[in-house]
């Protein structure tokens, strides 16, 4: 019988931010300190799929120790 297994991955996405501010470093810094929601629109970016390998050997170990 098959079973089901949670695969650890990630991907990554490309979107604009928009930000009020008085310069480009500030901006940068605004978006940067967390404070504002990431962007509604998003692109995934070609082949930045990738399986977390650390954690399913993390993964791997839970499921044979008792």
């Amino acid at each position: 019988m098959k079973k089901t297994y949670r695969v650890p991955c990630s991907w990554e996405v490309y979107g604009i931010m928009m930000v009020e501010a008085e310069s480009w470093d500030e901006a940068i810094s605004i978006a940067e300190d967390g404070s504002l929601p990431l962007p509604d629109e998003s692109s995934y970016i070609s082949d930045s799929f990738r399986i977390d390998e650390e954690m399913v050997e993390y993964e791997k170990d839970k499921e044979f120790k008792p």
